[in-house]
């Protein structure tokens, strides 16, 4: 008769190196802070030239007193111009807060998705291949792949020059008052501050995923470890 013995059979962890680690695609706020960064200083240059522009027109009242015929019907007419820009030099700010955000949003969209194809790749070729192919694949200091960006400089650059003109523009179409750049001078100068912001984010969005990728080394190992004293305890 055949005597058939039962047999606990403790589950197989199988280690393939690198390749059997899950990789957390890492996620990045920090197109959005740069913006809101940015915001605020711009508010802060906006209500500054409002509150002096204030300023100034109290001056040219109490000054418009003391004059009379055309002199004073003249600064007259330039201190009632300059109140009607500072009311809607309010209105401004608004318009700026939701253009700064909203280039930060689509930078860190782009960034988030391509660490998350970078973190899929990742796990299925494992560190050594993505190293040899992916021209954005960097090491940390404790040897950990990570996705370095440069999203941030090259979109942050073209969002930039197309966006500050248009900005400027339209500001001034609000507060009714002559443009004080042309549109090719801004879209020079706005290239050149998104390529700031941008590389400003790329700094911030870089030193995070580098501190995800050892963070993610270690939750690796330590996951590891638990599998296999979770196979012993089953033996």
């Amino acid at each position: 008769m055949l005597n058939v013995q039962n047999y606990r059979v403790a589950p197989q962890v199988a280690f393939k190196g690198e390749e059997n680690n899950s990789s957390k695609p890492y996620q990045t706020h920090a197109g959005l802070k740069t913006g809101i960064g940015y915001s605020l200083i711009g508010t802060g240059l906006t209500l500054g030239v409002n509150s002096f522009g204030k300023f100034v027109t109290k001056v040219g009242e109490e000054a418009a007193k003391e004059m009379e015929g055309a002199e004073k019907a003249e600064l007259k007419q330039t201190v009632q111009g300059l109140k009607s820009v500072s009311k809607k030099l309010g209105i401004t700010i608004p318009i700026m807060i939701l253009t700064s955000l909203g280039c930060g949003a689509i930078v860190d969209k782009l960034i988030n998705d391509k660490q998350k194809a970078f973190a899929q790749k990742l796990d299925e070729n494992g560190k050594k291949e993505v190293l040899d192919t992916e021209d954005s694949a960097d090491t940390t200091r404790k040897g950990e792949v990570y996705c370095r960006s440069s999203i941030g400089k090259k979109v942050g650059t073209l969002l930039g020059a197309v966006a500050y003109p248009v900005l400027v523009k339209t500001n001034s179409a609000i507060a009714k008052v002559k443009s004080p750049v042309g549109i090719v001078g801004g879209a020079i100068m706005g290239a050149l501050g998104g390529l700031m912001l941008g590389a400003i984010t790329d700094s911030v969005a870089n030193s995070g995923a580098r501190k995800h990728a050892d963070k993610q080394a270690i939750a690796n190992k330590t996951d590891d470890i638990a599998n296999v004293e979770e196979a012993k305890t089953e033996e």
